[in-house]
């Protein structure tokens, strides 16, 4: 099976969310036209895949009141996300804030070996301060806690996550010895401890 990757910044995608599918070698070489802008946040509150994923100006903007489209039901930042690109676990609580765990799926990375995995997180509009890259072995449980109060990216300043927020983490990777393979997922949920 050939698995279409394509490396692109994730800051400049416009909110592009490729299926994995299993396509031919001449597919894969084909150049990939991504959806309108906005077009992954549309209506999924989850999504992964190779290739470029949403940018993180889509990711800021589903975190602000009344971002998602109507009727979107937004779940809890409580219990486990399975895709088979990663799955993702979520522990919300109000003393503790949210603390995730991202570990990629076997069959569709383990071929990547050592990898640079990088986490965005946005609450309430704001990027999270103090998320970066960290490299590992690909099978590494990656994790990390949004404090309830944290530090805001863009002016340093304190922020309390208050009860009823939409958060948007954002984790993409690529191999550190291919760099040209990128995965990325995603998951919108509201702190409701």
């Amino acid at each position: 099976m050939h698995i279409s990757r394509s490396r692109a910044a994730v800051a400049a995608a416009c909110g592009a969310a490729l299926v994995l599918t299993s396509v031919s070698a001449a597919e894969a070489a084909a150049p990939r036209q991504a959806p309108p802008a906005g077009a992954v946040l549309s209506g999924a509150t989850e999504g992964g895949g190779y290739g470029a994923g949403p940018s993180a100006a889509d990711l800021r903007r589903a975190t602000a009141d009344g971002a998602l489209a109507a009727g979107i039901t937004i779940p809890k930042c409580q219990g486990t996300y399975k895709m088979p690109i990663a799955d993702v676990t979520l522990k919300e609580s109000l003393k503790g804030g949210i603390p995730w765990q991202v570990g990629l799926g076997k069959k569709l990375n383990s071929n990547l070996g050592t990898v640079n995995f990088r986490t965005q997180i946005f609450a309430d509009g704001h990027e999270v301060a103090g998320n970066g890259t960290q490299k590992q072995k690909w099978n590494y449980k990656f994790h990390g806690t949004v404090k309830r109060t944290f530090v805001r990216q863009d002016n340093k300043k304190k922020f309390t996550l208050q009860k009823g927020r939409v958060v948007s983490f954002f984790w993409n990777w690529h191999s550190a010895a291919k760099p040209n393979v990128e995965g990325y997922r995603y998951v919108i949920c509201q702190f409701q401890p």
